[in-house]
């Protein structure tokens, strides 16, 4: 799992801001957020630039741990274009507790 707290600490070591940073792997300064904050874990092409970015090993930025806890839907930022993307998160989130109340009962 990735280690938010290493990054945020990689990135102030190194003098970069979150949008410095943003800029030099090609994300939104809110998506550096988000993975300090272990909301969302980055793609592996993410985590290759980081680890060329700040010279270190993958292993240093990942453990094999489980994730600690899972974000609740209204907890992430939506953009007002993506009103339909959270409307549909909405549907698949309902859909799966549906599911998963409707095999406790068989």
């Amino acid at each position: 799992m990735f280690i938010g707290s290493k990054l945020k600490a990689l990135r102030e070591l190194n003098g970069y801001t979150r949008k410095d940073l943003s800029v030099q792997i090609g994300v939104t300064e809110q998506a550096v957020w988000q993975y300090e904050t272990e909301n969302v874990m980055p793609k592996i092409e993410i985590l290759n630039a980081l680890q060329q970015i700040f010279n270190v090993d993958m292993a240093f930025l990942v453990s094999g741990n489980a994730p600690k806890h899972v974000v609740h839907e209204a907890k992430i930022a939506f953009r007002t274009t993506d009103r339909s993307s959270r409307k549909k998160t909405k549907l698949r989130s309902s859909l799966f507790r549906f599911c998963r109340w409707f095999n406790q009962l068989l």
